[in-house]
């Protein structure tokens, strides 16, 4: 997603993009909280699963390269539906 914005409008947003290594596993952010930054998946594959009342949990979705994981981040605020984790070790950037 990154990748596909102009040089100038990259060039803009580069001195704010936190690069990060992911393990196996890695949870990203609790479902329910307020989220404060936005994930860009770069080489990852993040599962974005959430529990359901009985306890049990679903993926309910999977971002890679092509999304964003923490969208409500950007989008005016309000509570993480999901909590995303990471199913293989990759780069992802913040």
């Amino acid at each position: 997603m990154l990748a596909a914005l102009p040089y100038a409008e990259w060039r803009a947003l580069e001195a704010d993009v936190e690069w990060v290594e992911l393990a196996p596993g890695t949870m990203l952010y609790e479902s329910g909280v307020v989220l404060k930054h936005a994930y860009f998946p770069i080489t990852a594959v993040v599962s974005l699963v959430s529990s359901m009342k009985d306890g049990a949990s679903v993926e309910v979705a999977v971002v890679g390269n092509e999304g964003v994981v923490g969208i409500c981040a950007y989008m005016g605020g309000g509570r993480a539906l999901s909590g995303p984790w990471s199913r293989a070790p990759a780069t992802r950037c913040a």
